[in-house]
């Protein structure tokens, strides 16, 4: 900060000591009433009695002390850390050669330093930013001399603070990770800090601007459909605004997303797929299936301006499943293949054909599952090398606390890899499930091949 320089003169004349001399006289010049760094005083002792000399002036500010030796002198002193705005004392003492003093006390101000500015050079205030990706640029001024600006903060409605470490810059944010919407008011604050620690700050006000959403539909499965076991989702969309492309399709279905990753293009298709059969409905997931009943296929379009549209479908899970488990074993060793039924309400006997690679698993054994009670008969027919048939037959219905109804036990062959075992709906004993009372079961279940990997 520049201070303008002002004389201030005070002169003190001396007065009759106890001893009956005259004190010397004592001039003050001060550079300036209000000072910021370094300020200078002159001070002048003229001794008022006869064959008196002045000795030495002491001149005292901010508890340090200079002193001039003899009649005349300036001395210069730093305003250091002293607070703007705050008065502090100058006091100058003069000694003639007869040992009498004259003393002279000044308040000076300490000036405030000046802050620096702050400037938002984009967006313009009331601007539209967005949707999507916008940039804030901004810049700091120093004002005091050698100060430099250490950094500009940038925050939008009192956050999501972005930190430039320099007097200039640009940062970019994204409205919809703001989690602003078309037309929602956008303050924009960038605070400037000097060397000084003197802070300056900028704001503009800004809304979000609007724009047309992508398109997004859900293909297949259609609208009702009941799906059972893995099944695909077709999704595509399009984006609307001029130079944006899709981002992403992400399909939601029982709590768990898949997502179509876009390609560079305003346009974007794809296929997902879900297995009904476990939760979360992952393909190769192991867990328990999901409920049957109604559910709602969520496809939410984003493009790359952030803008996103959702569309949905609601399909019925209908779960009344047959099929082998995925299991793996060792070469030559004994793996354990469940048979697992999805539904074993009001079930209390079957019959059906299992085929398999006699050349990848062997010598099978076939008991009943733990899903059938004790006592209901199980009628294996492992004769024919992979085709093994089987009836159960009870008067009690099985168990809802498992879904397995049989277990085969293969002994694993030396080739390595997957093998499948599946169940054959029309093979030599046709598949069929009754009730405790010898009564067909319809609609009969939908069955899916297993898997058996032999490591």
């Amino acid at each position: 900060m520049l201070v303008a320089t002002l004389l201030l003169v005070i002169v003190v004349a001396g007065c009759h000591s106890g001893r009956g001399l005259l004190g010397p006289t004592l001039t003050m010049v001060l550079s300036a009433l209000e000072v910021r760094g370094d300020f200078t005083v002159t001070v002048t002792g003229t001794p008022n009695d006869d064959g008196a000399t002045i000795v030495t002036i002491a001149v005292t500010f901010n508890n340090q002390t200079q002193t001039v030796n003899g009649a005349q002198g300036t001395v210069t002193f730093n305003t250091g850390q002293l607070a703007g705005g705050t008065t502090h004392n100058v006091v100058a003492v003069v000694t003639d050669s007869n040992g009498e003093t004259t003393q002279i006390t000044r308040q000076v101000t300490i000036a405030n330093l000046a802050p620096p500015t702050a400037a938002i050079t984009a967006p313009a205030d009331a601007a539209e930013v967005g949707p999507g990706d916008f940039n804030v640029t901004a810049n700091g001024t120093a004002n005091e001399a050698g100060a430099t600006i250490t950094q500009i903060v940038i925050t939008v409605n009192g956050g999501n603070a972005q930190t430039i470490n320099a007097d200039t810059g640009t940062v970019t944010f994204n409205t919809a990770t703001l989690g602003l919407a078309a037309g929602a008011a956008v303050a924009i604050v960038a605070t400037v800090t000097d060397s000084n620690g003197l802070t300056g700050a900028a704001t503009v006000n800004c809304t979000v601007g609007t724009t047309a959403a992508p398109t997004v539909a859900i293909t297949a499965p259609a609208n009702n459909a009941n799906v059972v076991g893995i099944f695909n989702v077709n999704v595509n969309a399009a984006a609307q605004e001029p130079g944006a492309t899709i981002a992403k399709i992400d399909v939601t279905f029982g709590g768990h997303t898949e997502t179509v990753n876009g390609t560079g293009t305003a346009d974007l298709a794809g296929t997902v797929q879900f297995d009904s059969r476990v939760t979360p409905p992952v393909v190769a997931a192991v867990d328990p299936a999901v409920a049957n009943g109604q559910y709602t296929i969520t496809a939410v379009a984003t493009d790359s301006l952030g803008v996103t549209r959702q569309a949905t479908r609601r399909v019925v899970v209908d779960n009344f499943l047959l099929a082998p488990g995925d299991v793996t074993g060792a070469a030559g060793g004994q793996i354990v293949v469940p048979i697992n039924l999805s539904n074993t309400t009001d079930v209390a006997g079957f019959s059906m054909t299992i085929n398999y690679d006699a050349a990848r698993l062997s010598a099978p054994v076939v008991a009943a599952g733990a899903a059938v009670p004790a006592g209901a008969l199980v009628l294996p027919n492992t004769t024919n090398p992979g085709v093994i048939t089987v009836a159960v037959a009870g008067t009690t219905p099985f168990l809802t606390t498992s879904t397995e109804i049989l277990t085969v036990t293969f002994t694993a062959g030396a080739t390595t890899g997957g093998t499948q075992v599946t169940i054959n709906p029309q093979g030599t004993t046709p598949l069929a499930f009754s009730n405790a009372m010898a009564q067909p079961i319809t609609p009969l279940p939908d069955v899916a091949p297993g898997t058996v990997t032999i490591e």
